[in-house]
């Protein structure tokens, strides 16, 4: 099973640096060490998304890595209905949780889930990458 970290929300600021919603957990068990790699993975909710969340919990992710989600939303949808939006982020987290177990339920993972208001998901990914120094990034493409 997985345990709550702490999580972060500013979405009732948007003066801050970076407005967001943030949700993490970790494995029981799970130790951050010398070893531990961190990827950054974008995710937006189409199939290319699904499937880059999907093959890096799958194929990449092994026991001890941490995995970052980044899901870019639309603005307007956050300003309107923040219930609604963080109640997305955490099925999107729930999700990220049963599809790490259903591929290898021994391996202990960090999941963090980075839900995020933005028009230009490519500063959003700069600053996520400033942010945690991921290994790897790992983006879905629509094939355009």
């Amino acid at each position: 099973g997985y345990e709550p970290k702490v999580s972060f929300d500013t979405f009732e600021n948007p003066a801050a640096t970076m407005f967001s919603f943030t949700l993490s957990v970790k494995s029981e068990g799970y130790k951050r060490t010398a070893n531990t790699r961190v990827y950054l993975v974008a995710s937006s909710p189409d199939e290319s998304g699904q499937e880059a969340l999907h093959w890096s919990l799958e194929v990449l992710a092994q026991d001890g890595d941490e995995v970052i989600v980044c899901r870019g939303a639309d603005e307007e949808s956050f300003e309107k209905d923040h219930d609604h939006t963080r109640e997305q982020a955490r099925e999107l987290m729930v999700e990220m949780q049963m599809k790490s177990a259903e591929y290898d339920p021994d391996r202990k993972l960090s999941l963090i889930l980075e839900y995020v208001p933005t028009k230009n998901i490519g500063a959003t990914l700069d600053r996520l990458i400033a942010l945690y120094r991921p290994d790897s990034v790992v983006v879905g493409t629509r094939g355009k």
